[in-house]
């Protein structure tokens, strides 16, 4: 494919009277400016989701055990309303406790870092023929003449 010498002069000459004028980029809004509320409501997303699905899945096991507990005592005779009620203090304290001896045994602890031995870094070999310039063959059309200047 052969190009007209005029079509390179040209470019360089435009491309050097541009100075980033007409490039192609991206350009943002004008009107955006800073997070807004979105980066505070993420924020609280990410730290409540974990949080609140750990207490779902913990409130769904004691349901269960607490159901199959309740079943047990209609199946022995005892008062439905009276052993729901019963039933519902028991778990209201073991969710009290558990939840204070989780915080408990998650509170931080610990000595710091610590500092280890430095290890002396391993040298790798580095061969020649990984380093050698490989040989290039000038251009077919020359973008400048002898004195530096474009066609």
């Amino acid at each position: 494919m052969v190009r007209d010498k005029d079509f390179y002069k040209t470019y360089y000459i435009n491309q050097a009277a541009q100075k980033g004028g007409n490039l192609p980029a991206f350009q943002g809004a004008l009107s955006q400016r800073g997070y807004g509320i979105g980066s505070w409501l993420k924020g609280l997303y990410r730290w409540a989701v974990p949080k609140v699905s750990s207490a779902a899945s913990a409130v769904g096991r004691a349901a269960l055990k607490e159901g199959a507990g309740l079943a047990q005592d209609v199946l022995s005779g005892e008062n439905v309303k009276e052993s729901a009620v019963k039933r519902l203090k028991q778990t209201g304290k073991r969710a009290f406790n558990d939840m204070t001896s989780q915080n408990a045994s998650q509170s931080q602890t610990g000595a710091g870092r610590k500092k280890g031995r430095k290890r002396k870094a391993t040298s790798k070999s580095v061969t020649l023929a990984s380093t050698k310039k490989r040989k290039t063959s000038p251009t077919e059309y020359p973008l400048f003449n002898e004195y530096g200047t474009p066609y």
